[in-house]
């Protein structure tokens, strides 16, 4: 119980980081979209 608990919540902070980079990503894209455009 105590390792689904722990797979769980490290499979929400992974989806979280994953999540996180693609946003910072698409910032740098946009951003990069801007300058050169």
């Amino acid at each position: 119980m105590i390792y689904a608990n722990f797979e769980a919540s490290f499979r929400t902070a992974t989806t979280m980081e994953l999540t996180m980079q693609a946003s910072s990503a698409v910032c740098v894209f946009e951003h990069i979209t801007i300058v050169t455009g």
